[in-house]
């Protein structure tokens, strides 16, 4: 079981020690080796039995070290990312480091990235790619890296599938065109087949909508101009939220196309 009150990031930390260790154990034992190699090549027929006796004591440091560092990893790291220690670890860690990032549901929201947490697999989906690699120091330079770098967005494939998306939601709610539709509405129409919204998550919907906005795209190939009234504040059943490139957190609520 894990130790109390040790984080997955110290965990590893202390068993990168303990293996080091063992590769050094390890590097002196092959070191002796070559010299008895060497002593019964040339017939030095004092050197080969003291490396040979020396080679068998390393060997059993090599021993004691590997069975030292497989005691010492008794993390569970299933109940770690099961509790939300690890959201809150790389949390805190991020913040530390001059990262913003925020939770959503469970998910580690990083401008324009998106990481959930898959327990029962040890592993992270950081938006929608899966990753064995969980060290938060690790999570986080990487989500430190693509934050530097310009989003990978299609905006001009976006905006037509949400105009749409938009036109059967107006329709079907039996409203005029141009009137404001729920985006919250249109994302459950862009996800109504099975197993989509979990392909697809409301979060990765929003950070869309946010990406978006913010690339100035706004018009489709037929013309139509798409706005997207602002909301309340108030996040509600009805809104979409996410975290922005300066870390504040942006609330939508409606799309028109005109």
């Amino acid at each position: 079981m894990e130790m109390q009150g040790t984080s997955l990031e110290d965990a590893l930390v202390r068993t990168e020690s303990d293996v080091d260790a063992a590769l050094k154990a390890a590097a002196a034992t092959a070191s002796e080796l070559k010299r008895a190699k060497k002593a019964a090549a040339a017939g030095a027929m004092r050197d080969l039995p003291r490396s040979l006796e020396a080679a068998e004591q390393l060997a059993g440091a090599v021993r004691d070290s590997v069975r030292a560092a497989r005691a010492g990893w008794s993390f569970d790291d299933r109940e770690y990312l099961e509790s939300g220690g690890f959201v809150q670890e790389v949390l805190q860690l991020g913040r530390m480091r001059g990262l913003t990032l925020e939770e959503q549901d469970g998910r580690i929201v990083s401008y324009p990235s998106l990481v959930r947490v898959l327990p029962n697999d040890a592993a992270i989906e950081i938006d929608r790619k899966r990753q064995r690699g969980i060290r938060p120091s690790v999570l986080v330079e990487a989500l430190r890296s693509t934050q530097s770098r310009p989003p990978r967005f299609r905006a001009e494939v976006f905006i037509e599938a949400l105009a749409r998306a938009y036109e059967w939601v107006r329709a079907v709610q039996g409203k005029e065109p141009g009137a404001t539709v729920k985006l919250a509405d249109a994302y459950r129409l862009l996800t109504v087949l099975p197993g989509q919204r979990t392909a697809y998550s409301q979060q990765e919907f929003a950070r869309d909508i946010y990406l978006l906005d913010e690339s100035g795209v706004d018009r489709t190939k037929d013309g139509s101009r798409m706005t997207l009234p602002a909301s309340s504040g108030a996040r509600t059943s009805s809104t979409l939220a996410t975290v922005m490139r300066n870390g504040d957190l942006k609330i939508y609520y409606g799309i028109e196309f005109r």
